[in-house]
């Protein structure tokens, strides 16, 4: 033990446990997760598993801690009331502002989501669901694989995937 206890207090369990713990924290590395964990962005496990429990967020098993800070910050910009520009501050937040396409008409909301990670896409539609009122219909959508995306493949590359994949999977250049 780090610190001097007398040897009748040592005896007590709860208080010996006190000082054992205190053997185990690590003030630098806390004082850094700490500052770390201030923001979303930054947050350590430790951070988002707190958010997560506040918001009743339950991470899969295959989450990753990039998808688990973004369902979080999905959830962090969940404000009331809802206005286009509310909606494409989210998106742009979530997605970046290159990574989607909006378009209302007057009874349809169609959203374009590039195509990073699927989890990412549910998130966002889960989100867009929540949004758009009922009385509009709402299609969320993958932004599927460009022609130049696929032109830097070979017929015979492209060859080895299904249609459903050449459309909607990150392909990866076996180059």
């Amino acid at each position: 033990m780090a610190f001097e206890i007398p040897d009748v207090i040592e005896q007590i369990r709860d208080i010996k446990a006190i000082y054992d713990m205190n053997d185990k924290i690590n003030p630098i590395k806390d004082a850094e997760n700490l500052e770390k964990d201030l923001f979303t962005g930054t947050a350590t496990r430790q951070g988002i598993a707190r958010r997560e429990k506040l918001y009743g967020i339950i991470p899969a098993d295959t989450d990753t801690l990039e998808d688990r800070r973004f369902r979080v910050m999905a959830k962090e910009n969940d404000r009331i009331p809802y206005t286009l520009r509310s909606m494409k501050k989210k998106l742009e937040n979530l997605c970046g502002a290159e990574g989607y396409r909006l378009s209302i008409t007057e009874n349809k909301v169609e959203i374009r989501v590039a195509l990073i990670r699927k989890t990412m896409f549910q998130d966002v539609t889960n989100m867009a669901e929540h949004m758009v009122p009922l009385n509009m219909s709402l299609d969320c959508s993958l932004l599927y694989n460009q022609h130049t995306t696929l032109g830097k493949f070979t017929h015979r590359q492209l060859a080895m995937y299904t249609q459903n994949q050449i459309r909607n999977e990150v392909l990866v250049n076996g180059d």
